[in-house]
């Protein structure tokens, strides 16, 4: 029983730590763009869309094999979508409504180094 414990405590050690190092980025809607447009984050991090007016959408056109594909508002009713990086490489996303109005953006998502 002391091996199983012991065991626990260093697991739970080593999960706070790789949580830890996890960062939230925020990709704010303002007016029709995103802002950052571009950013590099790394596996682990949290992407955090945040409302500010408006209907918007943000919705996921590329992700890398393996990544969840997303499509959440961004309205007054959705003022934020947080969306895992789980997966290395490159994410592009739009808001559906305005694409052609060029409301679009991307991250390059990194292993942790």
């Amino acid at each position: 029983m002391k091996y199983t414990l012991r065991f626990l405590m260093i697991a739970a050690v080593a999960l706070m730590t790789v949580s830890a190092s996890a960062i939230t980025h925020t990709i704010t809607q303002q007016g029709l763009a995103f802002s950052p447009q571009e950013l590099t984050v790394e596996v682990g991090d949290v992407i955090l869309f945040q409302w500010t007016s408006g209907n918007h959408t943000t919705t996921s056109m590329t992700v890398p094999a393996g990544a969840d594909t997303w499509d959440a508002l961004l309205t007054s009713g959705m003022q934020t979508f947080e969306y895992p990086v789980t997966t290395e490489g490159v994410y592009g996303y739009v808001c559906t409504p305005h694409a052609l109005a060029g409301m679009v953006g991307g991250f390059l998502a990194v292993l942790p180094s």
